[in-house]
Protein backbone atom coordinates (compact mmCIF):
# COMPACT_ATOMS: atom_id res chain seq x y z
CA UNK A 1 0.00 0.00 0.00
CA UNK A 2 2.83 2.43 0.91
CA UNK A 3 4.56 1.71 -2.42
CA UNK A 4 1.39 2.58 -4.31
CA UNK A 5 1.00 5.81 -2.31
CA UNK A 6 4.58 6.86 -3.06
CA UNK A 7 4.23 6.09 -6.76
CA UNK A 8 0.94 8.02 -6.89
CA UNK A 9 2.66 11.03 -5.30
CA UNK A 10 5.39 10.87 -7.95
CA UNK A 11 2.83 10.79 -10.74
CA UNK A 12 1.15 13.86 -9.19
CA UNK A 13 4.39 15.86 -9.54
CA UNK A 14 5.91 15.16 -6.13
CA UNK A 15 9.26 13.46 -5.72
CA UNK A 16 9.29 9.92 -4.36
CA UNK A 17 12.07 7.67 -3.10
CA UNK A 18 11.03 4.04 -2.82
CA UNK A 19 13.40 1.66 -1.05
CA UNK A 20 13.34 -1.93 0.16
CA UNK A 21 10.13 -3.24 1.67
CA UNK A 22 11.75 -6.42 3.04
CA UNK A 23 14.77 -6.68 5.35
CA UNK A 24 18.19 -6.40 3.68
CA UNK A 25 21.13 -8.69 4.51
CA UNK A 26 24.56 -7.19 5.24
CA UNK A 27 26.65 -7.13 2.07
CA UNK A 28 23.65 -6.94 -0.26
CA UNK A 29 23.30 -3.68 -2.20
CA UNK A 30 20.32 -1.52 -1.26
CA UNK A 31 18.36 -0.11 -4.20
CA UNK A 32 16.04 2.90 -4.30
CA UNK A 33 13.88 4.25 -7.10
CA UNK A 34 13.86 8.05 -7.28
CA UNK A 35 10.93 9.45 -9.25
CA UNK A 36 9.85 12.95 -10.18
CA UNK A 37 7.77 13.97 -13.19
CA UNK A 38 9.80 16.12 -15.56
CA UNK A 39 13.52 16.87 -15.46
CA UNK A 40 15.51 17.07 -12.23
CA UNK A 41 19.17 16.93 -11.24
CA UNK A 42 21.01 14.88 -8.61
CA UNK A 43 24.49 15.10 -7.15
CA UNK A 44 26.74 13.22 -9.59
CA UNK A 45 29.01 12.03 -6.78
CA UNK A 46 26.83 10.45 -4.10
CA UNK A 47 23.13 11.24 -4.52
CA UNK A 48 21.88 8.90 -1.76
CA UNK A 49 22.52 9.76 1.87
CA UNK A 50 21.63 7.28 4.60
CA UNK A 51 20.31 8.13 8.06
CA UNK A 52 20.33 5.58 10.89
CA UNK A 53 17.66 5.44 13.56
CA UNK A 54 19.06 5.87 17.07
CA UNK A 55 16.17 5.80 19.51
CA UNK A 56 13.72 8.46 18.34
CA UNK A 57 16.35 10.35 16.29
CA UNK A 58 17.74 9.94 12.78
CA UNK A 59 21.50 10.41 12.50
CA UNK A 60 23.34 10.95 9.21
CA UNK A 61 25.65 8.09 8.28
CA UNK A 62 29.11 9.22 7.17
CA UNK A 63 29.48 8.72 3.45
CA UNK A 64 32.48 8.26 1.22
CA UNK A 65 33.53 11.50 -0.42
CA UNK A 66 34.36 11.76 -4.10
CA UNK A 67 37.94 12.28 -5.12
CA UNK A 68 36.85 14.48 -8.06
CA UNK A 69 33.91 16.76 -8.79
CA UNK A 70 31.33 15.09 -11.00
CA UNK A 71 28.76 16.79 -13.19
CA UNK A 72 25.21 16.70 -11.80
CA UNK A 73 23.12 13.79 -13.09
CA UNK A 74 20.12 14.77 -15.17
CA UNK A 75 17.08 12.60 -14.47
CA UNK A 76 13.93 12.54 -16.52
CA UNK A 77 11.22 10.55 -14.74
CA UNK A 78 12.77 7.75 -12.68
CA UNK A 79 16.24 6.50 -11.77
CA UNK A 80 17.35 3.46 -9.76
CA UNK A 81 20.12 4.26 -7.27
CA UNK A 82 22.07 1.72 -5.20
CA UNK A 83 24.31 1.93 -2.16
CA UNK A 84 26.31 -0.73 -0.33
CA UNK A 85 24.48 -2.25 2.61
CA UNK A 86 25.25 -0.55 5.91
CA UNK A 87 25.71 -2.52 9.17
CA UNK A 88 22.72 -4.09 10.94
CA UNK A 89 20.16 -1.47 11.98
CA UNK A 90 17.21 0.64 10.82
CA UNK A 91 17.81 3.24 8.12
CA UNK A 92 16.15 5.57 5.68
CA UNK A 93 17.59 7.25 2.61
CA UNK A 94 17.50 10.88 1.52
CA UNK A 95 18.07 12.35 -1.92
CA UNK A 96 18.54 16.08 -2.54
CA UNK A 97 17.40 17.14 -5.98
CA UNK A 98 17.32 20.30 -8.04
CA UNK A 99 14.94 21.57 -10.70
CA UNK A 100 15.82 24.13 -13.34
CA UNK A 101 19.57 23.50 -13.07
CA UNK A 102 22.31 24.41 -15.56
CA UNK A 103 23.62 21.39 -17.45
CA UNK A 104 27.31 20.48 -17.36
CA UNK A 105 28.01 21.76 -13.85
CA UNK A 106 28.62 20.04 -10.56
CA UNK A 107 25.54 19.96 -8.32
CA UNK A 108 26.71 22.65 -5.86
CA UNK A 109 27.19 25.20 -8.67
CA UNK A 110 24.44 24.12 -11.08
CA UNK A 111 22.41 27.27 -10.22
CA UNK A 112 19.21 25.26 -9.68
CA UNK A 113 16.01 27.30 -9.49
CA UNK A 114 14.63 24.97 -6.82
CA UNK A 115 16.34 22.63 -4.35
CA UNK A 116 14.41 20.08 -2.32
CA UNK A 117 14.82 16.61 -0.85
CA UNK A 118 12.84 13.41 -0.47
CA UNK A 119 13.23 10.55 2.02
CA UNK A 120 12.42 6.87 1.77
CA UNK A 121 10.41 4.89 4.28
CA UNK A 122 12.57 3.16 6.91
CA UNK A 123 14.15 -0.18 6.07
CA UNK A 124 16.12 -2.66 8.16
CA UNK A 125 19.41 -4.45 7.67
CA UNK A 126 19.36 -7.77 9.53
CA UNK A 127 22.05 -10.36 10.24
CA UNK A 128 22.05 -13.37 7.94
CA UNK A 129 20.59 -16.51 9.43
CA UNK A 130 23.01 -19.42 9.85
CA UNK A 131 22.75 -22.08 7.18
CA UNK A 132 21.17 -25.32 8.48
CA UNK A 133 23.62 -28.16 9.14
CA UNK A 134 23.56 -30.84 6.44
CA UNK A 135 24.18 -34.58 6.63
CA UNK A 136 22.76 -35.28 10.09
Amino acid sequence: MMLLLLLARALAGEAALVGPTAPVAPGDPVSFTYTLEGVSWLDGCAPVELEQQEGDRWVAVARKTCSASLVATQVEGALVLSVPSPPVGTYRAAVTFGVGCVAGRTFPVAACQTLDFVRSSPFTVVARLAEPAQGR
